[in-house]
């Protein structure tokens, strides 16, 4: 009988300069990392933290944001030797992950109801879709159209659907609201045997007879929702017709996401490495779309994992995370710690934080990072930002010069408190490629720690050198220095 693995909090992933160790424990804490495009974050930290998870066993998550993103990341799984754990996420194998399936498998009762916490997941989810395809980036920080109206017409619909079909097509989920009776369209035989909400009502009530949900989805089909005035109907199915049918109900996002039930998106609990092959930059929307709803449901598979010890690590990958961020993702940072999830993030300025969820809860999400790393920028809000951050340190200064009563001249000194990396200090650092010899710096601060009595240090990288070796402790530069474990195999699925 094969030995389980053993996460310890204190096994060491990275060797910051060579020496201090940043762990499995540290990496629950999160990290991210600033600077501009070309300052050496993507082809340092972001690489070698990935790689230190993927030799670790992590099962991971890759966000895809550059139309090169796909490749990078797929050579970094090869160098890890990670490669049979490798599941990709895109429209040429034909597989996919059913989200509303998988959330309602979770929360069926035994009479064939759903329970409200299912529910309110599918809910959730819908308003995460509103958020990622909403009309501008303000939208993703605050509550969309959704009312109770809608949530109660989404309630029986599900119901209706996988009493009907046992499962939840989202097709079907489209063409039961559309085709919902009005007035006295239910009186016709020709409603019922023509119209997709008749044929599923048909359907959910041979199947489940004795369903309470189903009676209640008949009653509200047929008697409220049908007596509804135009204009409510109109608001309430917007979502529906307008938001979701152009995007969700057509291939690749039907077929990856709300379709097929290929596989369960808790692989990677087990060690799945996926990758999202739909870069935001180069699939606009449907890059926006995809990417998010990986995220989404990796995130409830980890939300959702009986928490222990031992578990297995999880990553999620997220470059330029500023493109797909939402309300839902700054709830998850603050609960992604005990059920041991390690978020590695990177954007190229704070403005973009804040454009896509607000000043405030663009804050909120950053403080739930406990490591984080500054690169060369010329952003004065980021810089600040840093300085902020770190915080300031008492030193001793000389202010100038006293007199004894003998008229000699003696130096007068002062404490006093200064920044301990002050926001020009990221404006000269190392970006590595040929003009400094792949040599790349960064600020380095994480809460909690002192490094060399002060609460941040300049960090020193060598790109292409990502794995930790003796020499790392006499030059002092950064690698990762994790334990390899096996691969998992999910090769069948490809």
């Amino acid at each position: 009988m094969d030995t389980p693995e053993i996460w310890k909090s204190t096994e060491p992933l990275l060797r910051w300069n060579g020496w201090t160790n940043w762990t499995i424990g540290h990496s629950f804490e999160h990290a991210f990392a600033f600077g501009r495009t070309g300052s050496g974050k993507s082809s340092t930290v972001i690489e070698f933290a990935s790689k230190a998870a993927l030799l670790a066993g992590y099962g991971c998550l890759f966000q895809t944001t550059k139309k090169s993103d796909t490749e990078t990341y797929l050579k970094w799984i090869r160098e890890a030797g990670r490669s049979d754990s490798l599941v990709m996420i895109d429209a040429k194998r034909g597989l996919g992950c059913n989200l509303l399936k998988q959330e309602l498998d979770c929360g069926v009762a035994g009479a064939g109801a759903i329970d409200e916490d299912a529910t309110e997941n599918i809910v959730r989810l819908f308003k995460f879709i509103s958020s990622l395809c909403g009309g501008s980036d303000q939208r993703r920080g605050t509550e969309s159209i959704w009312d109770d109206a809608a949530k109660q017409l989404l309630r029986n619909a599900l119901n209706v659907v996988y009493a009907a079909t046992g499962t939840v097509d989202f097709d079907d989920l489209r063409q039961l609201v559309q085709s919902a009776p009005a007035n006295q369209d239910a009186d016709s035989a020709a409603w019922w045997r023509d119209s997709r909400c008749g044929q599923l009502l048909g359907l959910a009530q041979k199947n489940k007879p004795d369903s309470r949900a189903v009676d209640l989805a008949r009653q509200y089909f047929l008697e409220e929702f049908s007596r509804h005035a135009p204009e409510t109907r109109t608001s309430v199915t917007f979502n529906f017709s307008a938001t979701w049918a152009d995007l969700l109900a057509r291939d690749p996002l039907r077929s990856l996401f709300f379709s097929k039930a290929d596989y369960p998106m808790d692989i990677v609990l087990k060690g799945a490495v996926l990758v999202v092959d739909f870069p935001v930059d180069d699939k606009s929307e449907i890059g926006r779309l995809a990417n998010g709803l990986a995220r989404w449901a990796v995130q409830r598979a980890i939300l959702r994992r009986n928490k222990k010890e031992n578990d297995r690590p999880v990553a999620i990958v997220w470059d330029e995370c500023q493109k797909t961020l939402t309300l839902s993702d700054v709830d998850f940072q603050a609960t992604a710690r005990e059920p041991r999830c390690m978020v590695l993030a990177a954007t190229q300025s704070i403005g973009g934080l804040n454009a896509s969820v607000g000043q405030d809860l663009g804050s909120t999400f950053l403080n739930n990072f406990n490591t984080k790393l500054f690169y060369q920028n010329q952003d004065p809000a980021i810089n600040q930002y840093m300085a902020d951050c770190i915080g300031k340190i008492q030193i001793t200064k000389m202010v100038g010069y006293t007199r004894d009563s003998k008229g000699k001249r003696n130096k007068e000194y002062k404490k006093v408190e200064e920044y301990a990396f002050p926001p020009q200090a990221a404006q000269n650092l190392k970006t590595g490629g040929e003009e400094h010899n792949g040599k790349v710096t960064a600020i380095l601060t994480r809460g909690g720690q002192q490094f060399g009595g002060k609460p941040g240090v300049k960090t020193r990288f060598k790109q292409g050198a990502w794995r930790w070796g003796w020499l790392n402790m006499i030059i002092c530069t950064s690698a990762a220095y994790a334990k390899q474990r096996p691969a998992p195999d999910f090769r069948h699925l490809r």
